[in-house]
């Protein structure tokens, strides 16, 4: 399915780089296509995740709520850090 790039992020660290890709299809729908990068010892490993416009809202909220679950965990003692029951 061709596609069109709108807009690209990349983020280098250490051994892997992410690329947030924001795309248009065919049928002029949007979407965010999320990559990761890694090397490893048989040169890279890709892995791709694609979050199609209806549900961008709702993902970048997950993924909010999550940031700050960890920058709450962070805070903790290691030794206190624990998962929570759902």
């Amino acid at each position: 399915m061709p596609t069109k790039d709108l807009h690209t992020e990349k983020i280098s660290r250490g051994s892997r780089t992410y690329f947030f890709d924001v795309k248009k299809s065919v049928n002029d729908g949007l979407y965010l296509k999320m990559s990761c990068s890694q090397k490893s010892h048989d040169g890279f490993e890709h892995f791709r995740l694609i979050v199609f416009e209806r549900d961008i809202l709702e993902f970048v909220a997950a993924v909010r709520k999550s940031a700050g679950e960890i920058q709450k965990l962070k805070q903790q003692p290691a030794t206190v850090r624990k998962l929570r029951p759902k």
